[in-house]
């Protein structure tokens, strides 16, 4: 979440935290014994956009607003996406 005018290693390493988040949760996908059946809707390439997308959301709101955004309502509600997304 840098101003605009940052140095372009601050982009460049923003860049490279997204692509290992986004390369993280396309694994945790992959793994051995994970069913797509087990996603609420089995699109993997979607599902791990919308994770990308919630997560950064959740660094944005914890680092602008710590108060409001403590680390347990985020892991709650984190929590209750996942179990959303992975029906038992």
């Amino acid at each position: 979440m840098p101003s605009q005018g940052g140095p372009p290693e601050l982009y460049e390493r923003l860049d490279q935290a997204r692509q290992m988040t986004e390369e993280h949760l396309a694994a945790g996908l992959e793994k051995e014994g994970f069913e797509a059946s087990r996603l609420a809707n089995p699109d993997k390439e979607l599902a791990v956009r919308m994770l990308l997308a919630v997560s950064e959301q959740f660094v944005h709101l914890r680092l602008t607003d710590p108060r409001t955004y403590t680390t347990e309502r985020l892991v709650a509600q984190a929590e209750w996406l996942f179990r959303a997304m992975f029906p038992r």
